[in-house]
């Protein structure tokens, strides 16, 4: 059975279409992956920000804890005692890797214990 040049083309259509409707459901179904991964690595973006946030939290408590123990302490200001020197040196090597940064760091901490302003509740 040969075809008709008329039907030829009717049969032509008629599979362009077929395979036009494939690709846009194909791409729908694509579209719509894409956003339920999209809604996913939002998700997951909001836990790593509230992790990182929680961890920030965390850091800076303990940081105001050592920091308190510091000011509790027996020694005083040019003279600490060899805990203290090294909680504020490892407070210091940790926030401010450069050593002007660690110097003008430590001036910073010196003048918040020397004036009185660190409490148990932090900085």
């Amino acid at each position: 059975m040969k075809l008709h040049p008329s039907d030829k083309i009717e049969y032509q259509l008629l599979k362009t279409r077929e395979f036009t409707n494939q690709v846009r459901q194909d791409t729908m179904q694509d579209l719509e992956n894409i956003g339920e991964d999209f809604k996913h690595l939002s998700l997951v973006i909001q836990s790593v920000q509230q992790n990182y946030q929680a961890l920030l939290d965390h850091n800076q408590q303990l940081q105001s804890l050592l920091l308190n123990l510091v000011k509790e302490c027996y020694c005083w200001e040019g003279n600490r005692c060899q805990n203290c020197q090294k909680i504020l040196q490892a407070i210091a090597k940790k926030a401010l890797p450069n050593a002007g940064c660690k110097k003008y760091f430590m001036i910073q901490i010196f003048a918040i214990l020397k004036a009185g302003k660190l409490d148990k509740s932090g900085l």
